[in-house]
């Protein structure tokens, strides 16, 4: 994802000392619970803030990157702490003092003359503090947001609103209450309703509510995660892949019939052959012959592959024309959302990243943006498997520039420990982004 020739590296415990890298570089540290992947960022902060061998490495020159407001007030009180670690000499612990001996390598000086550089730079932290940047994923892109509200057609004034609830549940309650009024709602309603009846063989008791229940797991998905848009799909496509699984059912029949073998009753190719394709599954060569005749298994297996080959498609197919119910109310949800802004000055957090996404995906840089990469030169992420597709979009526009200025990434975290799926974190982007 990121292209700009640069060093890259990883560790499955400690990293390298600071000295040894290549700028610019991505690194990652792989650390599984306990084993002090916070730790291993703060040491990071500290290390990048003392070095004198690497440019662009004051206080506001580092950012930390982080998921709860929590985790924000730890790495602070770490990263402060390692700091009055060195000025004291502090080695009370094991710990302290293994960190003191690593400083003082890393910095080829002597334990001693440590105080003689941290004391500067704790005074800086004293005075500045606004710059000591540590900050969760979500201020970063609420920050974002409020400067580059005009560029998204948002009130600059707007505030901030955590529950995605209010402005949706606006929203469709107005597309709900124009349904009898406005003819185009009217049809997408019906459009809705017969693809259950003709698609699924059911009919929707209360449509209106079921539209409901589903634009909010679409909207909110679509908020937080990538929504793979393959083209419009006809109904009509489904009657054709129909008819080839029955074509394909008369094979595997015919065949059955000409070796004399027996096929199990009342199985699934019985149910297609009749037109019934309501909980369509893959199917193998067990669930069709008879015991019996199980030797001969493989007479059926490319029947068989080619069967299930058509009902992976038959269903993503399905899929697709479902999600298509959804996108059809999209626009009508956009300008009720948008309503409900200007009249309330309120935005909630997933549609704000998204707004921000799309500015981005236009190929306009909002103004701060560019001031940011002037400023932020080392960029760290903890827990970097709760990162969402639409959040590393976001921040990956600003680490462009960051790696291409001779700076660095450094990010940490455990797939095995991500806990934000719901909130679309995409554990795959821990190891994709370079």
């Amino acid at each position: 994802m990121l292209n700009y020739p640069m060093g890259k590296g990883e560790s499955n415990e400690r990293f390298l000392n600071i000295n040894e890298l290549v700028f610019p570089h991505i690194y990652r540290v792989n650390a599984s619970a306990g084993s002090g992947k916070t730790n291993a960022l703060s040491d990071r902060f500290v290390e990048l803030l003392l070095t004198k061998k690497i440019n662009n490495n004051f206080l506001p020159n580092i950012i930390a990157l982080t998921f709860m407001n929590k985790a924000v007030m730890e790495m602070k009180e770490r990263i402060l702490h390692k700091l009055k670690t060195l000025y004291f000499q502090d080695k009370s612990d094991e710990k302290n003092a293994e960190f003191i001996s690593k400083i003082s390598e890393e910095m080829n000086i002597a334990e001693g003359d440590l105080k003689k550089i941290v004391e500067p730079k704790i005074d800086t932290i004293i005075s500045d503090y606004a710059h000591f940047q540590v900050k969760t994923i979500d201020s970063m892109i609420s920050y974002l947001s409020k400067i580059s509200a005009r560029d998204m057609g948002i009130p600059p004034d707007f505030e901030l609103n955590f529950d995605e609830k209010e402005p949706l549940e606006y929203a469709l309650n107005s597309i709900v209450s124009e349904v009898e009024k406005n003819k185009d709602v009217f049809r997408k309603v019906m459009d809705y309703v017969n693809f259950d009846i003709s698609v699924k063989g059911k009919y929707i008791w209360q449509p209106v509510k079921r539209i409901e229940e589903g634009l909010k797991n679409y909207i909110v998905l679509m908020h937080t995660n990538e929504i793979i848009n393959r083209g419009v799909v006809s109904e009509s496509r489904l009657d054709e892949m129909k008819d080839e699984i029955k074509s394909v059912v008369e094979r595997i029949e015919n065949l059955a019939n000409e070796k004399g073998i027996c096929l199990k009753r009342r199985s699934a190719l019985d149910k297609y052959k009749r037109g019934r394709f309501e909980g369509i599954k893959i199917e193998n060569a067990d669930s069709i012959i008879n015991k019996n005749d199980k030797e001969y298994v493989f007479l059926f297996e490319d029947h068989i592959e080619r069967l299930n080959n058509l009902i992976r498609r038959y269903v993503e197919t399905i899929a697709e024309l479902d999600v298509a119910r959804y996108v059809a109310f999209l626009e009508d949800v956009k300008e009720n959302t948008d309503d409900f802004i200007r009249r309330k000055g309120v935005v909630s957090l997933g549609h704000l990243t998204n707004l921000l996404k799309n500015v981005l995906r236009e190929g306009y840089v909002p103004e701060i943006f560019y001031k940011l990469g002037n400023t932020y030169y080392h960029y760290m992420i903890d827990e970097f498997q709760d990162t969402s597709r639409v959040q590393w979009e976001i921040v990956e526009s600003l680490v462009e520039n960051v790696v291409a200025e001779n700076g660095s990434l450094f990010y940490v975290g455990d797939v095995k420990q991500a806990i934000y799926r719901y909130r679309g974190g995409d554990t795959s982007l821990f190891t994709e982004i370079y």
